[in-house]
Protein backbone atom coordinates (compact mmCIF):
# COMPACT_ATOMS: atom_id res chain seq x y z
CA UNK A 1 0.00 0.00 0.00
CA UNK A 2 1.49 3.48 -0.80
CA UNK A 3 1.97 5.57 1.86
CA UNK A 4 0.23 8.46 2.32
CA UNK A 5 0.66 11.34 0.94
CA UNK A 6 0.90 15.18 2.98
CA UNK A 7 -1.80 17.63 2.16
CA UNK A 8 -0.23 20.05 0.37
CA UNK A 9 0.31 23.72 1.90
CA UNK A 10 -2.35 24.98 -0.51
CA UNK A 11 -4.97 22.32 0.55
CA UNK A 12 -4.19 23.32 4.38
CA UNK A 13 -4.81 26.69 4.12
CA UNK A 14 -8.76 26.35 4.64
CA UNK A 15 -8.61 24.20 7.66
CA UNK A 16 -6.04 27.06 9.13
CA UNK A 17 -8.26 29.56 9.19
CA UNK A 18 -10.93 28.13 10.94
CA UNK A 19 -8.80 27.88 13.70
CA UNK A 20 -8.16 31.73 13.82
CA UNK A 21 -11.28 31.83 16.09
CA UNK A 22 -10.13 29.65 18.58
CA UNK A 23 -8.68 31.83 21.57
CA UNK A 24 -6.69 29.17 23.14
CA UNK A 25 -2.88 29.92 23.40
CA UNK A 26 -2.05 26.48 22.52
CA UNK A 27 -3.94 26.42 19.32
CA UNK A 28 -2.73 29.74 17.99
CA UNK A 29 0.71 29.08 18.66
CA UNK A 30 0.22 25.79 16.09
CA UNK A 31 -1.52 28.05 13.73
CA UNK A 32 1.49 30.42 13.71
CA UNK A 33 3.38 27.74 13.44
CA UNK A 34 1.36 26.36 10.17
CA UNK A 35 0.70 29.85 8.38
CA UNK A 36 5.29 30.24 9.22
CA UNK A 37 5.78 27.37 6.71
CA UNK A 38 3.84 29.83 3.68
CA UNK A 39 6.81 32.40 4.10
CA UNK A 40 6.30 34.51 1.42
CA UNK A 41 3.90 32.29 -0.47
CA UNK A 42 1.20 33.15 2.19
CA UNK A 43 -0.43 36.09 0.32
CA UNK A 44 -0.57 34.06 -2.89
CA UNK A 45 -2.47 31.16 -1.11
CA UNK A 46 -4.66 33.58 0.29
CA UNK A 47 -5.68 34.80 -3.00
CA UNK A 48 -5.67 31.49 -4.75
CA UNK A 49 -8.50 30.06 -2.22
CA UNK A 50 -11.68 29.23 -3.68
CA UNK A 51 -14.38 30.15 -1.79
CA UNK A 52 -12.11 33.43 -0.75
CA UNK A 53 -11.37 33.73 2.98
CA UNK A 54 -13.66 36.11 4.75
CA UNK A 55 -13.02 39.41 5.66
CA UNK A 56 -12.97 38.33 8.92
CA UNK A 57 -10.49 36.03 9.12
CA UNK A 58 -8.15 37.89 7.09
CA UNK A 59 -8.82 40.39 9.86
CA UNK A 60 -7.85 37.85 12.21
CA UNK A 61 -5.09 36.85 10.43
CA UNK A 62 -3.52 40.07 10.04
CA UNK A 63 -3.75 40.52 14.15
CA UNK A 64 -2.48 37.07 14.65
CA UNK A 65 -0.06 37.53 12.29
CA UNK A 66 1.34 41.21 14.25
CA UNK A 67 1.08 39.76 17.87
CA UNK A 68 4.00 37.24 16.50
CA UNK A 69 5.54 39.51 14.70
CA UNK A 70 5.82 41.84 17.81
CA UNK A 71 7.20 38.94 19.95
CA UNK A 72 9.76 38.82 17.64
CA UNK A 73 10.88 42.09 17.45
CA UNK A 74 10.77 42.27 20.80
CA UNK A 75 13.22 39.69 21.55
CA UNK A 76 15.59 40.86 18.69
CA UNK A 77 16.02 44.70 20.19
CA UNK A 78 16.94 42.62 23.24
CA UNK A 79 19.78 41.51 21.42
CA UNK A 80 20.75 45.11 19.62
CA UNK A 81 20.33 47.04 22.96
CA UNK A 82 22.98 44.31 24.22
CA UNK A 83 25.44 44.81 20.59
CA UNK A 84 28.76 46.68 21.52
CA UNK A 85 29.37 47.69 18.27
CA UNK A 86 28.05 50.94 17.25
CA UNK A 87 27.74 50.08 13.46
CA UNK A 88 26.62 46.43 14.19
CA UNK A 89 24.23 47.63 16.89
CA UNK A 90 22.48 50.35 14.49
CA UNK A 91 22.06 48.02 11.64
CA UNK A 92 20.42 45.47 13.71
CA UNK A 93 18.41 47.79 15.18
CA UNK A 94 17.70 49.25 11.46
CA UNK A 95 17.02 45.71 10.03
CA UNK A 96 14.67 44.43 12.92
CA UNK A 97 12.36 47.12 12.56
CA UNK A 98 11.88 46.35 8.66
CA UNK A 99 11.79 42.63 9.11
CA UNK A 100 8.46 43.64 11.35
CA UNK A 101 7.47 45.79 8.83
CA UNK A 102 8.17 43.72 5.85
CA UNK A 103 6.05 40.97 7.89
CA UNK A 104 5.73 38.05 5.33
CA UNK A 105 6.53 39.67 2.15
CA UNK A 106 9.23 38.41 -0.18
CA UNK A 107 12.53 40.70 1.23
CA UNK A 108 16.46 40.38 0.78
CA UNK A 109 17.62 41.35 4.40
CA UNK A 110 18.72 44.53 4.63
CA UNK A 111 22.62 43.97 5.56
CA UNK A 112 22.74 42.13 2.23
CA UNK A 113 21.41 44.52 -0.22
CA UNK A 114 23.89 47.26 1.58
CA UNK A 115 26.85 44.42 0.82
CA UNK A 116 25.28 44.42 -2.99
CA UNK A 117 25.33 48.22 -3.54
CA UNK A 118 28.99 48.71 -1.61
CA UNK A 119 30.46 45.92 -3.96
CA UNK A 120 29.18 47.86 -6.90
CA UNK A 121 29.93 51.18 -5.87
CA UNK A 122 33.63 49.83 -5.25
CA UNK A 123 34.01 49.52 -8.72
CA UNK A 124 31.99 52.47 -10.28
CA UNK A 125 33.22 55.26 -7.84
CA UNK A 126 35.43 57.69 -9.41
CA UNK A 127 36.37 60.21 -6.12
CA UNK A 128 36.38 58.19 -2.77
CA UNK A 129 34.26 61.24 -1.40
CA UNK A 130 30.96 61.29 0.38
CA UNK A 131 29.38 63.84 -2.56
CA UNK A 132 30.25 61.37 -5.26
CA UNK A 133 28.63 58.36 -3.47
CA UNK A 134 25.53 60.36 -2.81
CA UNK A 135 25.63 61.39 -6.76
CA UNK A 136 26.31 57.23 -7.56
CA UNK A 137 23.95 55.96 -5.30
CA UNK A 138 21.08 58.34 -6.71
CA UNK A 139 18.55 57.77 -3.61
CA UNK A 140 16.70 60.94 -4.96
CA UNK A 141 13.39 62.43 -2.94
CA UNK A 142 11.93 60.54 -0.28
CA UNK A 143 9.55 58.76 -1.75
CA UNK A 144 6.25 58.55 0.63
CA UNK A 145 3.32 56.37 0.35
CA UNK A 146 1.67 58.82 2.86
CA UNK A 147 2.93 62.16 1.94
CA UNK A 148 4.29 64.34 4.75
CA UNK A 149 7.07 62.65 7.67
CA UNK A 150 4.97 62.65 10.18
CA UNK A 151 1.75 60.25 8.66
CA UNK A 152 4.45 58.27 7.02
CA UNK A 153 2.95 54.81 6.81
CA UNK A 154 4.69 51.77 8.48
CA UNK A 155 6.15 50.61 5.05
CA UNK A 156 8.11 53.97 4.65
CA UNK A 157 10.16 52.50 7.83
CA UNK A 158 11.33 49.60 6.03
CA UNK A 159 14.54 50.50 4.54
CA UNK A 160 14.80 47.32 2.74
CA UNK A 161 11.76 47.77 1.04
CA UNK A 162 13.08 51.13 0.56
CA UNK A 163 16.26 50.02 -1.07
CA UNK A 164 14.31 47.42 -3.52
CA UNK A 165 12.46 50.83 -5.00
CA UNK A 166 9.45 50.70 -2.01
CA UNK A 167 8.82 54.51 -0.05
CA UNK A 168 10.75 56.16 2.52
CA UNK A 169 12.02 59.32 4.33
CA UNK A 170 14.69 61.24 4.41
CA UNK A 171 16.18 60.06 7.83
CA UNK A 172 16.30 56.44 6.10
CA UNK A 173 18.08 57.39 2.78
CA UNK A 174 20.37 58.94 5.49
CA UNK A 175 21.56 56.11 7.77
CA UNK A 176 21.14 53.84 4.35
CA UNK A 177 23.80 56.27 3.08
CA UNK A 178 26.02 56.13 6.10
CA UNK A 179 25.78 51.98 6.18
CA UNK A 180 27.21 51.87 2.98
CA UNK A 181 29.47 54.44 3.47
CA UNK A 182 31.35 52.41 5.98
CA UNK A 183 31.49 49.42 3.99
CA UNK A 184 33.62 51.85 1.85
CA UNK A 185 35.63 53.17 4.16
CA UNK A 186 34.11 56.81 3.57
CA UNK A 187 33.49 59.16 6.33
CA UNK A 188 29.41 59.75 6.78
CA UNK A 189 27.82 61.37 9.75
CA UNK A 190 23.91 61.96 9.82
CA UNK A 191 22.70 64.60 11.43
CA UNK A 192 19.01 64.38 12.27
CA UNK A 193 17.74 68.48 12.86
CA UNK A 194 14.01 69.43 13.06
CA UNK A 195 12.41 69.03 9.85
CA UNK A 196 15.75 68.53 8.10
CA UNK A 197 18.66 65.81 7.82
CA UNK A 198 21.73 65.90 6.85
CA UNK A 199 24.87 64.57 6.28
CA UNK A 200 28.50 65.45 6.63
CA UNK A 201 32.38 64.25 6.11
CA UNK A 202 35.19 66.22 7.15
CA UNK A 203 37.83 67.43 4.64
CA UNK A 204 40.62 69.76 4.98
CA UNK A 205 39.15 72.50 5.07
CA UNK A 206 36.54 71.77 7.74
CA UNK A 207 32.86 69.59 7.89
CA UNK A 208 31.01 69.85 4.73
CA UNK A 209 27.25 69.21 5.06
CA UNK A 210 25.39 67.48 2.52
CA UNK A 211 21.89 66.53 1.02
CA UNK A 212 21.48 63.12 1.26
CA UNK A 213 18.80 62.94 -1.63
CA UNK A 214 20.77 65.68 -3.84
CA UNK A 215 24.06 65.76 -5.71
CA UNK A 216 24.59 68.96 -5.37
CA UNK A 217 27.29 70.82 -4.12
CA UNK A 218 28.16 71.21 0.38
CA UNK A 219 25.39 73.26 2.19
CA UNK A 220 27.07 76.42 3.13
CA UNK A 221 26.35 78.02 6.43
CA UNK A 222 23.76 80.67 5.48
CA UNK A 223 21.47 78.12 3.22
CA UNK A 224 21.80 75.57 6.49
CA UNK A 225 20.75 78.64 8.75
CA UNK A 226 17.99 79.75 6.20
CA UNK A 227 15.94 76.42 6.89
CA UNK A 228 15.32 77.51 10.37
CA UNK A 229 13.74 80.31 12.07
CA UNK A 230 15.79 80.50 14.82
CA UNK A 231 19.48 79.00 13.66
CA UNK A 232 21.80 80.05 16.08
CA UNK A 233 21.58 76.69 18.25
CA UNK A 234 21.79 74.77 15.71
CA UNK A 235 24.37 76.04 14.13
CA UNK A 236 26.25 75.74 17.14
CA UNK A 237 25.03 71.90 17.64
CA UNK A 238 26.69 71.53 14.14
CA UNK A 239 30.01 72.23 15.59
CA UNK A 240 29.96 69.79 18.00
CA UNK A 241 30.08 66.21 18.18
CA UNK A 242 28.25 64.24 15.36
CA UNK A 243 25.14 62.10 16.99
CA UNK A 244 25.94 58.45 18.29
CA UNK A 245 24.12 55.41 17.03
CA UNK A 246 21.50 55.71 20.25
CA UNK A 247 20.39 58.90 19.14
CA UNK A 248 20.57 57.90 15.87
CA UNK A 249 17.85 54.65 16.77
CA UNK A 250 16.10 56.66 19.10
CA UNK A 251 15.31 59.47 16.27
CA UNK A 252 14.65 56.53 13.86
CA UNK A 253 11.90 55.12 16.53
CA UNK A 254 10.52 58.60 17.56
CA UNK A 255 9.62 59.65 13.92
CA UNK A 256 8.17 55.79 13.84
CA UNK A 257 6.38 56.24 16.75
CA UNK A 258 4.59 59.82 15.83
CA UNK A 259 3.86 58.98 12.33
CA UNK A 260 1.63 55.42 13.79
CA UNK A 261 0.11 57.86 16.54
CA UNK A 262 -1.14 60.28 13.59
CA UNK A 263 -2.37 57.09 11.88
CA UNK A 264 -4.04 55.46 14.72
CA UNK A 265 -2.00 52.28 14.37
CA UNK A 266 -1.81 51.87 18.24
CA UNK A 267 -0.37 48.44 17.98
CA UNK A 268 2.83 49.95 16.51
CA UNK A 269 2.86 52.98 18.53
CA UNK A 270 3.14 50.95 21.70
CA UNK A 271 5.24 48.52 20.57
CA UNK A 272 8.17 51.62 18.80
CA UNK A 273 7.41 52.95 22.67
CA UNK A 274 8.42 49.63 24.26
CA UNK A 275 11.70 50.12 21.87
CA UNK A 276 12.66 53.45 22.85
CA UNK A 277 12.49 52.94 26.76
CA UNK A 278 14.53 50.00 26.23
CA UNK A 279 17.03 52.11 24.38
CA UNK A 280 17.31 54.07 28.02
CA UNK A 281 17.51 50.91 30.12
CA UNK A 282 14.08 50.60 31.50
CA UNK A 283 11.89 47.66 31.05
CA UNK A 284 10.92 46.61 27.62
CA UNK A 285 7.20 46.57 27.22
CA UNK A 286 4.15 47.33 26.42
Amino acid sequence: MAPARSRPLSGQLPFVLQLLEDESPLVRRGVVRELRRYGVRLAPALEQLDPPASTRHRELLQELLRDHLGRLLLRQWGQVVLCQDPDQKLEAGLEAVSLYVDGFKARTPLPTQLDQSAATLRTTLRRRSLAELIRKLRLGPARLLGGAVETAPAEAFSLAQMMAGGSGIPLGQALVLRQIARRLDLECEVWPLPGLVLVAETTPSGRQFLDPAASGPPLARDQIASFFACPAPLLQRLQGLPPEVDHLLEQWLRTFLRSMRRRGAVREAALSLGLLRSLHGRRIGP
